[in-house]
């Protein structure tokens, strides 16, 4: 297993009285809340509604940037360019510290 996160698509759902929430997607309907999406007097309403967003995509971009890690680790073996070569393997290096954050790994 690769996650220790719950699993499944997130969906960002609200309640009846507006309350913003991130849930798990079950039978194609929000499920059990995963979190909610709080707003301050620093926060506006289309903020707020973004950072659920983000939230509720967080398992597919975690997902995908795994993916494009692994990838672009792979094509690193036929880039014959030595300074394309040392960018791409940077730019691994980067996703793996950003998976490692989202993971609660070392990086």
């Amino acid at each position: 297993m690769r996650t220790k996160h719950t699993p499944g698509t997130w969906v960002l759902d609200s309640d009846p009285g507006g309350r913003l929430y991130v849930a798990q997607e079950y039978q194609g309907k929000p499920g059990g809340r995963i979190c909610e999406v709080f707003q301050n007097c620093l926060v506006d309403p289309n903020t707020k509604r973004a950072n659920g967003n983000i939230l509720a995509a967080a398992p597919e971009l975690l997902e995908q940037l795994r993916n494009t890690a692994d990838m672009l680790r792979s094509a690193c073996i036929v880039i014959t360019d030595a300074e394309a070569r040392q960018m791409a393997l940077e730019t691994v290096a980067e996703a793996r510290a950003a998976i490692a954050k989202a993971t609660g790994e070392k990086a």
